[in-house]
């Protein structure tokens, strides 16, 4: 039972660790009031929250401190992309700090949009990819990440075609069809040849 539904089991594993991927790169967007920024030292190689004196290199990070219309606390990281992954092809990361120093300022709402998760265990932050001013109540509608998913079809769908095209166009079907038909021919004949070097043994052992 188990070997059987284990083709399933994995298929669902992967469409979970594709589904994941997307989740966490795809750019998602919360309307927030910002209170402040900051800059906090983080270790260079885990991303893990560092104080003054601790071994290791280390890198000076943005960070943007929100709250939602519920009440709920939102901290982002503020990093360039450059031309990295994903491709956001972020440079403005300063721009952005000034800009979320003016909204905290003025006490206004801001859409933020981001990519990443916070996870606390890990020190793990969403890095904002932009910041507008919107009006309190607004609502918002992942239209980028939508697009984007549409995109990454179209193109999966196109290269699916262009693969079956391509093997039309070379007969790999028939070629394949064609050596299958050999490899049973030699089966066939080894298993004849089998078969007449046991009669022979056979005979040799009579007396």
């Amino acid at each position: 039972m188990f070997w059987k539904l284990l083709p399933w089991i994995l298929r669902g594993l992967a469409l979970a660790i594709v589904a994941a991927a997307l989740h966490y790169h795809l750019p998602q967007g919360d309307v927030v009031r910002i209170n402040g920024t900051e800059v906090k030292r983080m270790d260079v190689d885990s991303g893990e929250l560092r104080t003054e004196g601790q071994p290791g290199a280390t890198r000076d990070v943005r960070f943007i401190n929100a709250v939602t219309a519920e009440g709920r606390t939102r901290v982002y990281r503020n990093e360039d992309t450059r031309w990295g992954f994903p491709p956001y092809l972020k440079f403005d990361s300063a721009d952005i700090t000034a800009q979320a120093q003016d909204l905290a300022r003025r006490d206004s709402w801001a859409l933020v949009q981001h990519y990443g998760w916070r996870i606390q265990m890990l020190s793990m932050f969403p890095n904002v990819v932009e910041l507008t001013e919107v009006e309190e109540g607004y609502e918002y509608f992942p239209w980028a990440a939508i697009i984007t998913l549409t995109i990454i079809l179209g193109l999966l769908v196109a290269g699916y075609v262009a693969v079956l095209r391509l093997i039309a166009s070379l007969h790999l079907e028939d070629r394949i069809a064609g050596g299958e038909e050999r490899i049973g021919d030699l089966r066939a004949r080894l298993r004849r040849q089998m078969i007449e070097w046991r009669a022979r043994l056979r005979d040799l052992q009579r007396p």
